[in-house]
């Protein structure tokens, strides 16, 4: 069903413009509160609602510094979320990624359609996700369990540590610390559109 929903989304959002579009969509059976903002530009908020729920972002032909991240209490506090990261329209390419660095709240995925080019292969193009089930007991020392989310102690650090190996573990598709860029970036073609799914 949630592959059905997806699918019929992005039918609806195929579209010839070079402006680059971003749907978020919230899959959770429950309603969340998504947040938006490039580099240090105004902070926006969109109440998806419950499941099904969707907002559609015209981000123009650039977004630099593209951060989005969903809320279950409505809190703008990025620092206790997944964050779902993206750099349109830089030099022809897109990147993206999902960060745990500061923390992790809801499982996520960034999803390329309309792709310009390129077919998908690997980190080209890719659909990287990350699902974290039983928060409580994956959030161990030296991590921090928030009740809602659970907090990478380490992670704005510049090395991989035991607490921030316990999130690679569980999402290997998902930025762990800062500098774990080799496994965690992902790119496309300027032109793509992409959806950003909130429980996947």
């Amino acid at each position: 069903m949630k592959t059905f929903v997806v699918a019929a989304i992005a039918l609806c959002f195929v579209t010839g413009s070079s402006a680059t579009l971003i749907n978020l969509i919230n899959q959770c059976p429950y309603g969340v509160t998504a947040f938006a903002r490039s580099g240090s530009s105004a902070t926006n908020s969109y109440n998806l609602g419950a499941s099904g729920g969707y907002q559609q972002l015209d981000v123009g032909s650039s977004f630099p510094a593209g951060l989005i991240f969903a809320s279950t209490t409505g809190s703008e506090n990025n620092a206790q979320a997944t964050q779902l990261e993206i750099t349109a329209g830089a030099n022809g390419r897109d990147t993206y990624d999902i960060s745990l660095v500061n923390a992790y709240n809801l499982p996520a995925s960034i999803q390329p359609i309309d792709i310009v080019k390129d077919s998908p292969n690997g980190h080209e193009c890719g659909t990287p996700t990350c699902t974290i089930n039983d928060l409580q007991s994956f959030c161990q020392s030296p991590n921090q369990y928030g009740g809602t989310y659970c907090i990478n102690t380490d992670g704005p650090g510049n090395d991989a540590t035991a607490g921030t190996e316990a999130f690679k573990s569980a999402c290997p598709d998902a930025y762990s610390y800062s500098k774990d860029d080799a496994t965690s970036t992902w790119g496309c073609n300027t032109g793509t559109n992409y959806n950003f799914i909130f429980c996947p």
